[in-house]
Formats: C-alpha cells, sequence, structure tokens
C-alpha cells in the first residue's frame, strides 16, 4: 500500500502543477486507477483467504 500511496500523491502533485487539460486528466485518471487496483487486490485477497478457509473449497 505505501507504494501506492505514495504513486497517487506523486499524480495528484502533478495534476496540481500542471498548466495542461489534458496532462492533469491524465494524472488523475492514473491517481483513480490505482485506487481501483488497490481495492480490487484487497478484495482478491480477501476471496482467497475464504476460499483456503472453506472447508467446502477442499475438494478436488
Amino acid at each position: 500500500m505505501e507504494r501506492a500511496d505514495w504513486a497517487r500523491a506523486e499524480l495528484v502533485k502533478r495534476a496540481e502543477a500542471s498548466q495542461n487539460y489534458t496532462q492533469k486528466a491524465f494524472y488523475l485518471e492514473a491517481s483513480t486507477l490505482i485506487e481501483e487496483l488497490v481495492l480490487r487486490r484487497q478484495q482478491n485477497q480477501g476471496e482467497l483467504d475464504g476460499t483456503l478457509w472453506s472447508p467446502e473449497e477442499w475438494e478436488d
């Protein structure tokens, strides 16, 4: 998470400093994408943890 937080902070900083609308939009969307990827990773980890500890899923 630490890297994702750093990357998002850098992207927001660059968006604020940018004078070009296209660059601002790019940086902000990239920041949003990172946020979504972090959320999906957490969800996948939770699903994996649930599957590993579910006796119903232990069958071949």
